[in-house]
């Protein structure tokens, strides 16, 4: 008859108690192996491997008190949720009007034009903001991309009449 395989899992509690039994003997000549060669213990596999494991959850921890003390935290109960809302800024492309504004609209909104609530006409869109005068306008599809605000002061100063300027001021005590 063929001798088993010794591999089998319904051998593997016998194995376990084998070597229980034999591990005081083991750790007692490993003991006596440490007190003659005090560097085996660091030259053992395990000892290495026990070692980098510590290394690495150190690194780990680390990378995480970083990752929190550079990130703002959220209290509890502070964590946003999705709001089924937008903030819009909107302003007026009607040049007699140009008015601005905040709308909240939902988020998947695509009805342009609003209507105007000064000016009561649909030219209403999303507005930007002018990087000359901080003024907020809009651009309505097929539009130029200029600021209707700095066009606006730019006509006023050309009307403006250009007479000379007095030499003296007119508060003698004013000097500025």
């Amino acid at each position: 008859m063929a001798e088993r395989d010794p591999r089998f899992l319904s051998d593997l509690p016998h194995q376990v108690r084998e070597q229980l039994e034999a591990l005081p003997e083991r750790v007692q000549n490993w003991r006596a192996a440490l007190r003659d060669d005090p560097g085996a213990l660091l030259r053992s596999p395990v000892t290495r491997y026990a070692g980098l494991f510590l290394l690495l959850l150190a690194a780990g921890g680390t990378l995480v008190w970083l990752s929190n003390a550079f990130t703002p935290g959220l209290g509890p109960g502070q964590s946003e949720e999705a709001t089924p809302t937008a903030t819009l800024f909107v302003a007026c492309t009607n040049p007699d009007c140009l008015a601005d504004a905040v709308v909240r609209q939902p988020r998947d909104f695509s009805g342009w034009p609003l209507t105007c609530e000064k000016c009561r006409q649909p030219t209403v869109y999303r507005a930007r903001r002018c990087p000359a005068c901080g003024g907020w306008f809009a651009v309505a599809p097929g539009q130029a991309a200029d600021c209707p605000l700095c066009a606006r002061a730019a006509r006023a100063r050309q009307s403006a009449p250009s007479g000379p300027k007095p030499d003296k001021p007119q508060d003698p005590e004013d000097w500025w």
